[in-house]
C-alpha cells in the first residue's frame, strides 16, 4: 500500500484579477489604479493579480515602469503576460513570472468597443 501523498496539485476557483494595460503614462496609471483599488476595498484588499500587457499598442512606455506603477498602487502581482518573448528583458529584474502568450480572439477587444 502506497503512503498518502504529501502534496497534491488541485484546480482552484481562487480569484485572480487580470489588469489589462493598453497604453498610457505610468503616473496616470498609478493614480487611476490607486483610486480604483481604494474604491473597491475591502473586496480587493487581499486579491492577487496578473498584469496583462498584451494589448499595448505603443511601446514607448517601459513595461518596468508599468509594473512599478501597479506595485505602487499596492496590487499584489503574481505574473506578467506579454505578447512577444523579446519583452522579457525589460521585466527581468522584477522577480515575477513573465509569460509570453499571444492574445486569443476572446481576449481581444472588439473594434470600437468602449470599456469603463
Amino acid at each position: 500500500m502506497k503512503p498518502p501523498r504529501q502534496a497534491v496539485i488541485k484546480g482552484s476557483s481562487f480569484p485572480v484579477l487580470r489588469i489589462v494595460v493598453r497604453d498610457g503614462d505610468p503616473d496616470f496609471l498609478r493614480t487611476e489604479l490607486v483610486e480604483t483599488i481604494e474604491d473597491a476595498r475591502p473586496l480587493l484588499a487581499d486579491a492577487i493579480a496578473v498584469l496583462d500587457l498584451r494589448e499595448r499598442e505603443a511601446s514607448d512606455v517601459d513595461p518596468g515602469a508599468i509594473v512599478e506603477a501597479v506595485r505602487d498602487a499596492s496590487v499584489r502581482l503574481a505574473a506578467v503576460l506579454i505578447r512577444e518573448p523579446e519583452e522579457r528583458g525589460a521585466l527581468a529584474n522584477f522577480d515575477l513570472p513573465v509569460i509570453a502568450a499571444p492574445l486569443s480572439t476572446r481576449d481581444r477587444p472588439a473594434r470600437g468597443a468602449i470599456e469603463e
